[in-house]
C-alpha cells in the first residue's frame, strides 16, 4: 500500500496507526512488513516514532539495501534487523530515525531501502542528504523525488 499523501498530518497518522494495527492483528513485525514491501519493490515510507507526519522531506541516512531486486539477496534483512535493534528503545515504540523507506530510482533501475529522518525545510534536507552521499529526497507533500543535481 501506498500513502495517500494530503496536506493534513493527522489523517497521515491515522492512516499509518491503522496500518501498524492491522500488522499486530496480522502478527506481522515491523521488520517483517518492512522485509515484504521491499521485496516487492514497491516505493514506501515506514514510520519508526511519532515524528513521522511532521516533517516535510525525507532524507536518507543509513543505507540498508541498494540493488536491483532485494527478493534475490536476502542478506539485506540482517542489516535492516540490525538498524532497528540498535536504534529502538527497549520496550517502547521509540527510534532514532523517523522512518524507513524504499524507492526505485527510475533514472538508473536501482533500488534504495533506507533509514530516514525528516525534516520541515527544503535546503536544510538538501544539505543533510549531500553530506550523507544522498542522491535525492523525498517531498511527502508534493509526492515527488527531488534529485539533488
Amino acid at each position: 500500500m501506498l500513502y495517500t499523501l494530503r496536506h493534513d498530518s493527522d489523517y497521515i497518522l491515522i492512516v499509518n496507526l491503522k496500518i501498524q494495527k492491522n500488522m499486530l492483528e496480522n502478527n506481522l513485525t515491523l521488520a517483517q512488513s518492512i522485509y515484504n514491501r521491499a521485496n516487492s519493490r514497491e516505493n514506501f515510507t515506514s514510520p519508526l516514532n511519532s515524528a513521522f507526519h511532521k516533517g516535510r522531506y525525507v532524507v536518507g541516512c543509513t543505507e540498508v539495501f541498494v540493488g536491483k531486486n532485494p527478493s534475490i539477496c536476502p542478506a539485506w534483512r540482517m542489516k535492516l534487523t540490525e538498524v532497528l535493534e540498535e536504534r529502538m528503545g527497549t520496550g517502547t515504540f521509540y527510534s532514532f530515525y523517523d522512518s524507513i523507506g524504499g524507492w526505485k530510482d527510475e533514472k538508473t533501475g536501482v533500488y534504495y531501502v533506507s533509514a530516514n529522518l525528516h525534516f520541515h525545510g527544503r535546503e536544510i534536507a538538501l544539505r543533510q542528504a549531500k553530506a550523507n552521499g544522498q542522491i535525492a529526497i523525498y517531498d511527502q507533500e508534493e509526492g515527488k523525488v527531488i534529485y539533488l543535481s
